[in-house]
């Protein structure tokens, strides 16, 4: 019997009694109305104290969860996904058994069953000034890079390429790689221009890739009145006419970092019930889930106005998203790249004559690929093979030379003779102890 209910009964025991309770203290005391107080007695008199308890005590709720459902919810926290939040394994028995269930009824079977949440509220250490969200989308795009075990601990520390909106926090693109590098960058504005357009403005950190760690200008830079040289994902972002903004700490753009801990939790989760387990599998499976979470996750912006400009064709992005280095050209028309010349070859297969010392810059596309560009001309690269040279007379005679005073004294010759019967006695007095001075 509860306390509630021990109340009641003696109330009512006190009010059998003559000249003890009224009705309207019993109503006062139990805090009920009269006409209820009247019925609670009538039915105290019928079936006694039994009569004052709930009829559903002792009875399964008509609600309740079933005991398979149940069951596959422990069997995702304890062995399938032990790092989801309440939220994540009630999305993964919606979609897997089509169950529909709150994430705090998740949480109270867990924690019945003994099994420890991943996730709790955490209170913040420390308050950092929050800045508004942009008007429409387009207006800001956070790009960053997350180490993490992405595949599991087997395949060790993978970086996680992403960019977001500002606006909606959609995820704009995702790239896997195995380091944070200039090439899945550029993989990940392939993507965001080929599916949403030239965003206004990125927002970066201040890593070697976005800015150079010592920015220095040439001659050139200087006599144009550039202050200061960009990264090769600078000049890119210059060709499409987009802003970088250098952020000085991780809060500044946090919603990045925000969806860095998500993923951290949801993708390893949904990537290893998918059977993924490499890179490449990976890069192809991102897009849909891109989709699935933005439908999940997006925010409606302030205005339905797209500040995304129209993307360049697919012919000049693959002139647009690649890494620039100036050469200059030799008297013979070539250009050294990597340790190899090369020549230029225009669209007849025809060698390109080059001035000495004229610039040409080569262009190294994603996928490796060398070409050149010169004076807003596109060509291809041809390796130049020099002809193995004939020696001359002088080389010749040297050589011969050379031959001649290298000269060596025969088995037999007595000086290798005397140095073995030295070696020979050497050894002898080593081993009996014998002075070759005195004999003894």
């Amino acid at each position: 019997m509860s306390p509630k209910e021990a109340k009641r009964v003696f109330i009512l025991e006190k009010m059998k009694e003559k000249d003890s309770l009224s009705v309207t203290e019993a109503s006062f005391l139990l805090e009920l109305s009269e006409r209820h107080i009247y019925r609670v007695k009538e039915v105290f008199e019928r079936e006694g104290i039994k009569g004052l308890a709930h009829k559903g005590r002792g009875k399964r709720a008509h609600n309740r969860t079933p005991d398979q459902i149940r069951n596959y919810i422990i069997e995702l926290a304890v062995e399938i996904a032990p790092e989801a939040s309440c939220k994540h394994i009630a999305e993964m028995l919606e979609a897997d058994r089509d169950y529909e269930i709150s994430a705090k009824t998740v949480g109270r079977i867990l924690k019945k069953s003994g099994i420890p949440l991943s996730h709790s509220h955490r209170t913040p250490k420390g308050q950092h000034p929050s800045r508004e969200r942009m008007p429409f989308p387009g207006l800001l795009v956070q790009i960053d890079a997350s180490p993490f075990n992405w595949l599991g601990p087997l395949h060790g520390e993978l970086h996680l390429h992403g960019a977001i909106d500002d606006a909606t926090s959609n995820i704009l693109a995702l790239w896997l790689d195995g380091s944070e590098n200039c090439n899945a960058y550029l993989h990940i504005m392939k993507r965001m221009l080929e599916r949403w357009g030239v965003p206004e403005r990125v927002y970066t950190d201040r890593h070697g890739i976005f800015f150079p760690v010592n920015p220095k200008s040439t001659m050139e830079e200087e006599l144009e009145g550039i202050r200061s040289s960009l990264s090769q994902f600078g000049k890119i972002m210059e060709r499409l006419g987009v802003n970088q903004i250098k952020a000085y700490t991780p809060q500044a753009k946090g919603r990045i970092e925000r969806l860095w801990g998500t993923l951290q939790h949801r993708l390893v989760v949904d990537l290893r019930r998918e059977n993924i387990t490499s890179i490449k599998e990976a890069n192809i499976f991102l897009p849909e889930y891109i989709e699935r979470f933005n439908r999940r996750f997006g925010v409606k912006p302030k205005r339905d106005i797209s500040a995304f400009k129209p993307s360049p064709s697919a012919e000049e992005l693959d002139l647009i998203l690649v890494k620039e280095h100036v050469r200059k050209a030799d008297k013979g028309s070539r250009i050294s790249y990597g340790g190899i010349k090369y020549q230029l070859i225009d669209k007849r297969d025809k060698i390109v004559a080059l001035k000495p010392r004229s610039p040409v810059s080569v262009l190294i596309s994603m996928n490796g690929h060398l070409s050149a560009r010169k004076e807003d001309k596109y060509f291809s690269l041809k390796e130049f093979k020099e002809r193995p040279g004939m020696e001359t007379e002088d080389q010749v005679t040297m050589k011969k030379e050379k031959t001649k005073n290298t000269w060596k004294p025969p088995k037999n010759h007595p000086w290798r003779i005397q140095g073995i019967k030295k070696l020979a006695m050497d050894k002898e007095i080593e081993e009996n102890g014998i002075c070759e001075w005195t004999g003894v």
